[in-house]
């Protein structure tokens, strides 16, 4: 239910990233699959490398 659904992606060096994907985009994708990710340069943000995420505005 929702505009969105978040999902945890394993990447290839063992870290995890976490996408929203869109409803009515939905993907055929299931546990175990190798997928590709991608966005536009335009719809990324750039976060500060701190430890203190309180500090961060999203």
């Amino acid at each position: 239910m929702g505009s969105s659904r978040k999902l945890e992606l394993r990447l290839a060096d063992g870290s995890s990233a976490l996408v929203r994907e869109q409803a009515g985009s939905l993907s055929e994708a299931r546990p175990g699959d190798e997928v590709t990710l991608t966005w536009r340069v335009a719809d990324a943000v750039l976060l500060p490398d701190s430890p203190d995420v309180e500090d961060v505005a999203t």
